[in-house]
């Protein structure tokens, strides 16, 4: 039976510089789009999250992870089934 790891962030205690380190250009110009400074804080920390477990998984450092954008903006990962959620002040990697 698979298993899955459900890993979270409060947005609150999450390490913002870490996060902002290992986004991509791309990452970051999107983070700054976002009107409202909470809504640029839970975008780099969903990032920050994804790239940081998905990279200790994979046994790849987090900046190098190369994402995928869908229409909709979701990340998808090559060969990496993964979601994200996120509210305001929690986001989750499963």
């Amino acid at each position: 039976m698979p298993s899955v790891e459900v890993w979270y962030a409060l947005t609150a205690d999450a390490p913002l510089d870490l996060c902002r380190r290992v986004m991509t250009a791309e990452e970051e110009e999107r983070a700054r789009r976002f009107v409202f400074e909470k809504n640029q804080t839970e975008y780099r920390v969903t990032r920050g999250l994804a790239r940081g477990v998905l990279g200790r998984r994979l046994q790849r450092a987090p900046a190098s992870l190369r994402f995928t954008i869908t229409a909709y903006g979701q990340p998808l990962l090559d060969g990496v089934d993964f979601n994200l959620t996120n509210t305001v002040e929690l986001v989750a990697c499963a």
